[in-house]
């Protein structure tokens, strides 16, 4: 699976599956504890065939995740993209909770799997579980040459290229987002 590391998410679609994690799974630290997450990222589509032009979209992302006193870990996500089309303006806003979070090694990750590839939310922690850091993985559907988006007008465009311009990560007390349990 090619990967590219970058924060981005998918144009009008994104959801992130409820898995909880066991209590064994979470460090104790981070137990009763929110993730927030913030970000800004330019990206870079070409046509993936006939129809569409490339062209570049603008992603204000955020995203927490929850972790219950008990280990499970439930998230929330949303995202405004804007992009030009056909001279115009176009800004396309998604929210959606849940979260198909667990710990993979030290990184807190979500995972969004479809048919236009998977998106990876991955979570490091330092200075004791009290700072962190995150990036997003892309990887490529089976038998596609990148991760591929349906547009704005029914064409599909594949993803050339993401890059983070701003991004904040923070670890906080309680269930700040109000992530539901």
């Amino acid at each position: 699976m090619r990967q590219m590391q970058n924060i981005g998410r998918l144009v009008g679609l994104i959801a992130l599956f409820a898995m909880p994690a066991s209590a064994e799974q979470t460090p104790a630290p981070l137990l009763g504890h929110s993730v927030i997450l913030n970000w800004t990222e330019t990206r870079s589509w070409r046509p993936a065939g006939d129809g569409g032009v490339p062209h570049r979209d603008t992603l204000a992302g955020s995203a927490s995740a929850y972790l219950g006193n008990e280990g499970s870990v439930t998230g929330k996500y949303r995202s405004d993209v804007s992009v030009n089309v056909q001279g115009k303006p176009v800004t396309n806003s998604l929210s959606f909770e849940g979260g198909h979070w667990r710990f993979d090694g030290h990184a807190l990750v979500g995972d969004y799997v479809s048919a236009q590839g998977v998106m990876r939310i991955s979570i490091t922690f330092s200075n004791g579980f009290k700072d962190c850091s995150l990036a997003i993985i892309y990887g490529k559907p089976k038998g596609m040459p990148a991760f591929v988006v349906e547009g704005w007008m029914k064409e599909h465009y594949l993803l050339e290229s993401a890059s983070v311009t701003a991004q904040k990560c923070s670890v906080q007390e309680g269930n700040v987002s109000g992530a539901s349990q």
